[in-house]
């Protein structure tokens, strides 16, 4: 098997990585061939006397990277369920299932049992099952190889691995001739709102996002430019939940597409069936939930219709990756992103941000630059509109005092002798300071103090002190000159002019 160039690169990179520390990370686009690329380095610590472990989360994974390495020659075997390679020296390789592993016969493997271990599909290596099991077998080398590093609960890989051994992503693939080009179009769907779908946990709530796409409406604004689009492209549609898959199939059947819909529900065999007529060409559109986002490869698939809006850059990357790769007769991958026709709240992911690389980086950069400094104007405007304001109702402006944690700094009090008692709190609160968080007696009689002079100096109250700094004003002034001032701003209306019109309350 002849390695790609840049697999040849990814090969020699990882070697180096690996001889300065114990654990590195390989990031290829879908279609780019991490299975062969790791089953290459595999089969150098082979040849060098040692052996392989394999991780993976589901048995198509399992399959695929089983069935690449004895296709350069290594004896591999897989461990997951009631499936078992028998005594280690039967295999080079153990391509194993991690919930297996972890469960039932990660202690059968002494510590130094394995050479290296590789974990497919590394950005789910956070995940408890993984550590546990790099925790044991704590003499292997390891190597983490995915195609979406990022993950969409902003978990970093940094803990799990020390360094990234290369790196070569969609843009750069394509650009060199080794992944399909892409046309992507976006599909307004007008009847789809957003606006009371929850996000949970960094993600769009599933339960909400199924009630927002499974209108009859939404169906049929997907549905009918679906079919007219995608006519004659092999199709995988991706949908927010298996309801929706079986309703969108359904949609599509009735405009005379074959379609099919599965879940992980649906049975082994089943799925397998699905697989083969798709293959075949005998369904055109597969609908699936989350199904087929990692281990299923199809060349022929010519179109992604990504029917299920997310925040997730990574989940964008692994849907269409399964569009990605290059077959005869296959000019390009058509992306189909059906996109709200009503702005949503927050901002979806998109094929864009998959493909833009470093130059949409850019892009983004100077807009976000450019938003922040006429952010920073408006502030300003607003910040010289009140003084004028302030002027004009005869107050002298002074810039704000310090928050409570930081009044609290300066004067160098530690969080220590126990919480204040609630006596003391309340005693703070009703002369004017605004507790954020707990304290302890220490701080407070710190604030006790610190009152005791304000009074000794004939400094206003407290209360007072908040009020002029809500406004901007110095605090260092006596009860008399507070109350004047705070009188020339109650008979104001407690409000500031904006330059030629009335503002409201600010």
């Amino acid at each position: 098997m002849d390695l790609r160039p840049y697999q040849l690169e990814a090969v020699a990179a990882i070697r180096r990585e690996l001889e300065r520390v114990r654990s590195t990370l390989l990031v290829l686009a879908t279609g780019l061939g991490k299975t062969v690329t790791f089953s290459a380095v595999a089969r150098d610590v082979v040849g060098q006397g040692g052996r392989v472990l394999v991780l993976a989360h589901r048995t198509e994974l399992l399959e695929q990277a089983a069935a690449t390495l004895r296709r350069l020659g290594l004896r591999a075997g897989i461990e997951q369920g009631e499936r078992s390679v028998g005594p280690l020296e039967c295999c080079d390789v153990i391509v194993a299932s991690v919930q297996t592993l972890q469960r039932s016969r990660l202690h059968s493997h002494h510590q130094t049992a394995f050479k290296l271990v590789v974990i497919d599909e590394a950005h789910h290596a956070t995940a408890a099952s993984y550590r546990n099991v790099l925790d044991h077998l704590c003499g292997a080398s390891v190597l983490g190889v995915t195609a979406t590093p990022d993950r969409g609960d902003g978990v970093g890989l940094r803990a799990v691995f020390q360094s990234l051994a290369y790196r070569y992503e969609l843009r750069q693939g394509i650009a060199d001739g080794w992944l399909s080009p892409l046309e992507v179009r976006s599909v307004e769907v007008q009847s789809l709102d957003l606006s009371k779908v929850r996000t949970r946990a960094g993600e769009l709530s599933t339960e909400d996002l199924e009630a927002a796409l499974m209108s009859e409406g939404v169906l049929l604004e997907v549905a009918a430019p679906l079919v007219e689009l995608a006519a004659g492209r092999q199709t995988i549609a991706f949908c927010a939940s298996v309801a929706q898959a079986y309703a969108l199939a359904e949609a599509l059947r009735e405009r005379g597409v074959t379609a099919a819909a599965a879940a992980g529900s649906t049975s082994a065999e089943q799925r397998a069936r699905v697989l083969e007529d798709y293959r075949a060409g005998r369904v055109q559109v597969l609908c699936n939930a989350m199904l087929w986002m990692e281990g299923f490869d199809d060349p022929a698939t010519s179109c992604i219709a990504l029917v299920r809006p997310t925040h997730s850059r990574a989940l964008v990357a692994q849907m269409i990756g399964r569009g990605t790769r290059i077959a005869p007769d296959k000019a390009n991958c058509l992306v189909l992103d059906f996109v709200p026709g009503r702005l949503a709240k927050v901002k979806l992911a998109s094929p864009q941000d998959v493909l833009g690389g470093a130059e949409l980086d850019e892009q983004r950069a100077r807009a976000e630059a450019k938003e922040r400094e006429l952010e920073t104007k408006q502030r300003l405007a607003a910040e010289l509109d009140r003084r004028e304001w302030l002027r004009e109702v005869g107050v002298v402006y002074a810039a704000p005092q310090l928050n409570l944690d930081d009044l609290l700094g300066v004067l160098q009090v530690t969080s220590s002798g126990g919480p204040a008692t609630e006596r003391q709190l309340e005693a703070l609160e009703r002369a004017g300071f605004k507790l954020t968080r707990e304290l302890s007696r220490a701080e407070a009689s710190a604030l006790f103090k610190l009152l005791e002079e304000r009074r000794e100096a004939g400094l206003c109250s407290l209360r007072q002190a908040r009020m002029l700094r809500r406004y901007g004003l110095r605090d260092n002034v006596s009860p008399a000159e507070a109350s004047a001032v705070l009188d020339k701003i109650a008979k104001a209306g407690w409000r500031w002019r904006k330059r030629g019109a009335q503002a409201g309350a600010r």
